[in-house]
């Protein structure tokens, strides 16, 4: 190496002893080529001086070659060789600036290279996912606000009632894109949500607003005086039901972990919206009110054709519930008991769903029913002793029970003609990737030839499918395993066809694929078939990685490896259903040649490990120290042993480490040289080995159901030896570990809801009636779910959170309405009766409103709809039933709890005049 510096840079001639021979450079020259190299002339020169010396070319003693460096890594798009560049934004950065930046950038460079064969692929471009989301988002916003308009306007009958409904509505838009705006917070997917969720909350206070002033319009008052008291008059009400959606988000706004970084923006907009709505309800509102009506005019009994009829439609709608509420009054208990046990056969019909037997959901039902058969029976014994015997309790709990006992039933057998969960749930929504990866990993000292061949034919594979628009592979790495006998293939889909796309004809102008990508996944995979010796895992890119994942971990690596091992072969023979291509991060070790060191003979020779490992390092990896150049390039000269002698025991311990006085020390008179094999990586956690399981999912089944199953898999006894414990990851672990902040928020929403309802009316009764609408909500929201065949996620349960807030307002409307009857004289029935007739109007236009408005979302029109439809349909389910229940069971429930409060009154009374009568006479 010393003399082919020397030569290279034309110095003096050097020399350098070998062992028992010397080289040495005779004469200087530049080196330009393989072949100039190849000529140097080398002196062997015997170091005793006893056999003279000879000179003879290096390329006697080496082979010298032009050659490329060794590929051991290296990347094709389309078949052909390709060079990747990732572009990540910093943390102020715009992704979409910056992806339109790197485009025109690309052009240039094409330009350049122009007639070159140079092509610039966009693989990934996560802008255009930005920019769809938001486009779709506002398409969403659009059409909500249409329909919500055409609403007020279907039951107002009046175009500047829609007109002032549908100012409002882009006044507290941009107010609040203005305020979020000053408080840093960008136009993102998830505050786009925010907005959307307002959007029909926004014109809940108008809408109250203007259909208390047309009442009082209707009885002759000027268009001021009737602005001005219908706003007044209504004013606690739409107090309430604004602050109660700002107290339920207040908590995610600054809920702790990573989800409430994340769900941050979608609260802070929320509230924001619906603040200003409040503002532009008792501002904007009633002036545009007070200014574009008449005195006198009846808005409430128009003379047109369709809006005479829709009243006297809606007029006999408004009989009819007053006729059914007096009968449900009437039958309150009745009425009370079996709308919450409609709620909670509900769970019931999931809890059967979960059995596996129909022995064992008819038990899940037996329960309640064994409890309710009980409670009759008490009561049948308490009437017995007032001398009222009757059985009708003892009936009507076997009524009530069997009740139970039928959703039970009927929740298994329907879990089983479905043939798969009937309520599931995940922690984040499946959104469409456009994206399918397969990850190859060929046995250890595989050839990087042999592991390209692989990859050529899982790209024609994926080539065949008409869903591919581009293939990229990266063979010599998958993820953070490197090594020629790994590979990872990419196929790039092209865009999923959303609703949206059908409808308005793009998807005959474009090339979109209608079928998921978990579908072009599976088709893939058939077409890729088996290989022989090579372990291929096909499925949809996810950035958190595989939807299942175990931590198998233990003190004992054998062990470890070994189960691990024997799970993953009964995985693979479909032990837990849907899933698929199991697999363990226990990879087999690679061949190697080991080398043991015995430390007091390479002390006696005068060496230390370190020289040891510099020695083969150099012998296997090269020195390229030495430069050769030619016409203005410079190439390096590499030094190594021989590809077949690297392989050789034999030959490994010639290798010279050190020469004592002219003698060799070869390695194999200081270390032993073996073939063997060593694991290419070690995983530990928590100071403790660990083996990864991870799998994947066919079409239709989510991580969360699939994961609780595979949870009672491990944990049934004998199957996990004595030492091995199992710990979720992945998408389990973060839910795990993020839920709880989720169920406090929630919580603590519906604490602050309460507290709030109870310092606006001064009571700590309502607020427990209002707040009974809120469980009939979440049902509806669960049935919806299950309906629609979706799963629950982090995004639906921001649904529920909302839905706190949002159901109230019905029964805030009945029950407000109501005191204020009675206070004015009304008895309680009869004030009940009239407030859910009156406020039938208001409820229904801001119901409908609000079901419209959540529409868009919930059918999912737009692309990448996949994550966020759920909070759609689980507000749309939740307003629904919740609407229908609380026109019949919190009237129902207000006179129940209001005997309540009177008898407690009564009694503390009666307590407190006792206790003076007693106290009197040691007064006197």
């Amino acid at each position: 190496q010393q003399q082919l510096r020397t030569a290279s840079s034309e110095a003096p001639a050097g020399r350098i002893d070998t062992g028992r021979e010397a080289l040495s450079l005779r004469a200087p020259a530049g080196l330009r080529t393989a072949k100039q190299v190849a000529a140097v002339p080398i002196t062997i020169t015997d170091p005793d001086n006893t056999s003279g010396s000879r000179t003879v070319p290096l390329g006697l003693l080496a082979r010298v070659i032009d050659a490329s460096e060794e590929r051991r890594e290296y990347t094709r798009v389309g078949g052909a060789d390709a060079v990747t560049l990732e572009l990540q934004k910093a943390k102020a950065g715009n992704a979409v600036q910056i992806a339109a930046s790197a485009s025109a950038e690309a052009g240039k460079i094409l330009n350049e290279f122009a007639g070159q064969g140079i092509r610039v692929v966009t693989v990934s471009d996560q802008s255009k996912e930005i920019l769809n989301s938001l486009k779709d988002l506002q398409f969403d916003i659009l059409f909500a606000i249409v329909l919500v308009c055409g609403t007020v306007y279907l039951f107002l009958h009046n175009f500047r009632g829609a007109l002032i409904v549908a100012i409002a509505i882009p006044i507290c838009l941009f107010t609040s894109i203005l305020v979020m705006k000053l408080l840093g917070i960008t136009l993102n997917q998830l505050s786009m949500i925010g907005l959307t969720l307002a959007i029909a909350v926004l014109v809940d206070d108008a809408i109250v607003v203007l259909e208390n002033t047309y009442r009082h319009l209707a009885h002759g008052e000027a268009p001021v005086e009737a602005a001005l008291k219908g706003r007044m008059e209504i004013g606690m009400a739409a107090i309430a039901i604004t602050l109660a959606d700002v107290v339920v988000f207040a908590p995610v706004a600054f809920m702790g972990g990573i989800l409430g970084l994340y769900l941050r923006p979608l609260a802070i907009a929320f509230v924001i919206a619906v603040l200003v709505s409040l503002l532009v309800s008792f501002t904007i509102t009633p002036l545009l009110a007070a200014r574009w009506y008449k005195q006198g005019e009846d808005l409430e009994n128009p003379t047109g054709w369709f809006s005479s009829r829709f009243e006297r439609g809606f007029g006999r709608i408004i009989n009819l519930y007053k006729k059914a509420l007096a009968w449900s009054l009437h039958r309150r208990w009745s009425v009370f008991l079996v709308g919450n046990a409609g709620l909670a056969a509900v769970f019931v019909f999931i809890a059967g769903a979960g059995e596996v037997s129909l022995m064992r959901a008819l038990a899940v039902g037996l329960t309640p029913l064994v409890l309710s058969l009980a409670i009759g029976g008490l009561i049948t014994v308490v009437a017995r002793v007032r001398r009222k015997p009757s059985w009708r309790p003892v009936l009507g709990g076997l009524a009530f029970g069997g009740f139970f006992l039928i959703a039970s039933a009927g929740g298994f057998l329907y879990s089983n003609w479905k043939g798969s969960d009937v309520f599931s749930f995940t922690f984040l929504p499946a959104s469409d990737s456009n994206h399918v990866v397969a990850r190859v990993q060929l046995p250890a000292g595989t050839s990087i030839k042999e592991t390209e061949r692989v990859v050529e034919h899982i790209e024609r594979a994926a080539r065949r499918l008409s869903t591919v628009r581009e293939v990229l592979s990266e063979v010599g790495t998958e993820g953070t395993n490197r090594g020629p006998n790994f590979a990872r293939v990419e196929a790039i889909l092209y865009e999923k066809a959303s609703p949206k796309d059908r409808m308005t004809g793009a998807i005959r102008r474009e090339k979109l694929r209608t079928i998921v990508d978990d579908q072009v996944a599976y088709d893939w995979r058939v077409g890729i078939g088996k290989v022989r010796g090579a372990t291929i895992v096909v499925a949809p890119l996810n950035s958190s990685g595989p939807p299942i994942q175990v931590s198998l971990q233990s003190a004992d690596p054998e062990l470890l490896v070994k189960t691990s091992a024997k799970l993953v072969a009964k995985l693979k023979q479909g032990a837990i259903p849907g899933l698929v291509s199991p697999e363990i991060s226990a990879r087999p070790g690679q061949p190697e040649l080991l080398v043991a060191i015995d430390r007091l003979r390479l002390a006696d020779a005068g060496l230390d490990p370190a020289s040891v490992g510099e020695a083969i390092r150099v012998l296997y990896e090269g020195d390229d120290d030495v430069k050769a150049r030619a016409e203005g390039s410079e190439f390096a000269i590499r030094l190594l042993m021989a590809e077949k002698d690297r392989k050789n025991p034999a030959i490994v311990k010639s290798i010279p480490l050190s020469f004592v006085e002219g003698r060799p020390i070869y390695l194999g008179s200081v270390a032993s040289v073996e073939r063997g094999s060593s694991p290419d990586k070690i995983d530990r956690r928590d100071r403790s080995r660990e083996v990864q399981l991870s799998a994947n999912l066919l079409p239709g089944f989510v991580a969360g159901s699939v994961q609780i199953q595979l949870n009672k898999w491990l944990s049934a006894p004998g199957r996990l030896p004595k030492g091995v414990s199992p710990r979720a990851l992945g998408d389990a672990d973060l839910q795990a570990r993020e839920t709880g902040y989720l169920v406090i928020a929630l919580v603590v929403g519906l604490a602050l809801v309460y507290m709030l309802l109870a310092s606006l009316y001064e009571n700590l009764l309502y607020p427990f009636i209002i707040q009974l609408s809120q469980p009939q909500a979440m049902v509806g929201a669960i049935v919806a779910l299950m309906l629609t065949d979706k799963a629950a996620n982090v995004v639906s349960f921001i649904g529920l959170i909302a839905l706190v807030g949002l159901v109230g307002k019905n029964a805030i409307l009945i029950v407000d309405y109501a005191n204020t009857l009675r206070r004015e004289g009304e008895n309680r029935e009869q004030a009940l009766i009239e407030s859910g007739g009156t406020r039938l109007r208001p409820i229904v236009m801001t119901s409908l409103a609000l079901l419209l408005g959540m529409m868009p979302i919930a059918v999912g029109l737009g692309r990448g709809s996949e994550f966020r439809d759920t909070i759609g349909i689980v507000i749309v389910g939740g307003i629904s039933l919740s609407t229908l229940l609380t026109l019949f069971v919190i009237p129902c429930s207000y006179t129940i709890f209001d005997d309540l409060s009177e008898s407690l009154k009564a009694r503390l009374t009666a307590r407190s005049a006792k206790i003076a009568s007693s106290a009197a006479p040691e007064d006197l």
